[in-house]
């Protein structure tokens, strides 16, 4: 599994991998691409593009499609009078 700074990387134009290869040479060892404010901003909107993900994959079942047996939950005192 490729990892999220792989992933970055891979997804870079070819003109940003060029502005990278520049600031590595200008910062030298104080360079990490973690900390750069394009890889920031990929991994805010990856996480955004996560969760959408995700909620959609959720399964929802409505009330009326199931059917739970008798004392697997106890009625709230409003509802109880329908039991």
């Amino acid at each position: 599994m490729l990892s999220k700074v792989e992933k970055y990387l891979n997804q870079l134009t070819k003109k940003e991998k060029i502005a990278m290869e520049i600031a590595k040479e200008i910062l030298g060892d104080s360079f990490d691409i973690t900390k750069s404010t394009g890889f920031i901003k990929w991994e805010k909107d990856n996480k955004v593009q996560q969760k959408s993900a995700n909620q959609d994959s959720m399964l929802v079942i409505e009330p009326e499609e199931f059917t739970l047996a008798p004392g697997m939950i106890i009625p709230h005192r409003q509802n109880a009078e329908r039991y």
